[in-house]
């Protein structure tokens, strides 16, 4: 599966530092991962990082915004969390400024509304005489932190404070004598979490799916990323397809992600990427395509259009070089064939006279 969460109503240290092992990360009291996600009508892999804290140093630049701030504000570190008025109102403010999608509140981003932690949630307070300028949580393990979240007054963007929760977090880790920091994922292709990356490319490790294993960032392999891996093997099923003569067309599925975590939904299709065929034809019947690039088989699978969502999605529209989205929900009603062979699915395709 390309997204996976549980719903603990408890959670140890202990387990929290496994979970985080594996490459999964907190998501409101739940946790989760993911190997894609979508921006702008793009899909992007997601990579899983974490610092090793022990021989850590931060380079001259960054020691030198840190002392900065240190002298201009006032900051405290390592309270135990606590949801205030004043928090709130910053993070709204935050979030009016910021260009993707946040939580409607501070409360719903955390503690999904209801105000439970399961986590050993801290935070860190900077303020300008007094002033709530910038603050962040984070999650305490036995052996590990993970940062949940940074929020900055947007006047104060010259200071980077977002940045400097992140570096106080892990001087913070090091002076515990924790041995990892992890800061979630980052998107390569999409710079929006870059910032995760000025701790320093060469210190990072990356989580590799199928090996279950942390590797250097710097041996990322960038032009075999998941999505690369997803898009080739499905350009191949379409090609075979309409060699035969079989009309198919290459779609993003955005919806992919509401099926794989709401539980109402277990019989909906889970690819972000899948190749319709036929798709001029009318009805709600759907024979489609689909790819894992994990065991490189395809599967050809019978589905419904069991809901319209364009109206839902209008702001969603992919870029000319994307394939064009997807925006019904699709129920899979039986998985009529699977191979290793594009060939041999489209074979059985025109078999069974859906050509």
């Amino acid at each position: 599966m390309y997204i996976e969460m549980v719903h603990p109503t408890s959670l140890s240290p202990e387990a929290l530092d496994a979970y985080l092992e594996r490459g999964w990360y907190r998501m409101g009291q739940s946790v989760f991962t993911c190997r894609f996600v979508t921006f702008d009508g793009t899909l992007f892999p997601t990579i899983w990082i974490r610092l090793p804290l022990e021989g850590y140093t931060f380079r001259k630049s960054l020691r030198r915004r840190m002392s900065r701030n240190a002298k201009r504000f006032q900051i405290s570190i390592g309270a135990p969390a606590e949801m205030t008025p004043e928090k709130e109102a910053l993070y709204q403010r935050y979030r009016d400024d910021f260009s993707g999608d946040l939580a409607p509140s501070l409360e719903e981003a955390l503690f999904d509304g209801d105000g439970r932690d399961i986590f050993d949630t801290r935070e860190i307070e900077i303020r300008d005489d007094g002033r709530l300028v910038a603050f962040s949580f984070f999650d305490l393990g036995v052996e590990s932190i993970e940062s949940i979240i940074g929020v900055y007054d947007p006047d104060y963007k010259s200071h980077s404070l977002g940045l400097h929760t992140m570096l106080l977090e892990v001087e913070h880790a090091q002076a515990a004598g924790l041995r990892y920091f992890y800061p979630g994922y980052v998107v390569p292709g999409y710079s929006a979490f870059d910032y995760k990356l000025r701790l320093g490319e060469a210190e990072l490790e990356y989580h590799h799916t199928e090996q279950d294993a942390w590797l250097p960032y710097p041996e990322l392999e960038r032009n075999n990323l998941a999505t690369h891996r997803l898009q080739r093997g499905l350009e191949v099923a379409v090609e075979a397809l309409r060699a035969e003569g079989v009309p198919a067309e290459l779609r993003i599925y955005p919806l992919y992600r509401s099926a794989s975590l709401d539980s109402r939904l277990a019989l909906c299709l889970k690819q972000p990427l899948f190749i319709e065929c036929h798709p001029d034809r009318p009805g709600l019947s759907r024979l489609v395509v689909t790819y894992d690039y994990e065991t490189d088989s395809y599967a050809l699978e019978f589905c419904l259009r069991v809901a319209d969502l364009r109206e839902q999605f209008a702001h969603f529209s992919a870029p000319e070089d994307q394939p064009p989205p997807c925006l019904h929900l699709m129920q899979q009603v039986v998985r009529l064939a699977e191979s290793g062979s594009a060939e041999r699915i489209t074979r059985t395709l025109i078999q069974i006279g859906a050509a």
